[in-house]
């Protein structure tokens, strides 16, 4: 299956394109009983639409039947719903922690400021203001 992976791990399912040929015919066919038939009508291996029948599954394209017997095609909004709400709970916790860390950092800058008008030492710190200056320090990185 494959998978957009991000920083920590957590991914997201990429609908592969024979998992919508098989999504297609299982809506025209009202659902999934016979794998035989589906891969002959699609002209697929067994493998291929295992692949994408589990690929289906883990998106929440197709859901089982009350029986167990069949699998039916899912909204796609209810399984974009599902599959998007671990994604938006990364992206909130990113942004508290961006958050926190401006809460941290931001309020010594002006620190720094005050410190840097006064003269003192900055650590190796320093303003280049003219552009000769500016060319002359570049090349000696």
């Amino acid at each position: 299956m494959a998978r957009s992976g991000t920083q920590r791990g957590a991914s997201a399912l990429i609908l592969e394109p024979v998992s919508l040929s098989v999504y297609e015919w299982v809506l025209r066919n009202g659902g999934l009983r016979d794998t035989d038939d589906a891969a002959a009508e699609l002209g697929l291996s067994m493998g291929e639409l295992t692949l994408a029948r589990d690929n289906l599954l883990e998106l929440g394209l197709l859901v089982s039947s009350t029986d167990g017997g069949e699998l039916l095609p899912a909204d796609p909004a209810i399984a974009e719903m599902l599959a998007r709400a671990p994604l938006e709970q990364e992206i909130r916790q990113r942004q508290q922690e961006l958050a926190r860390m401006h809460a941290q950092l931001r309020p010594l800058a002006p620190l720094f400021a005050e410190h840097s008008r006064a003269g003192g030492p900055t650590g190796g710190l320093g303003s280049v203001d003219e552009p000769p200056e500016v060319r002359r320090d570049w090349w000696m990185i």
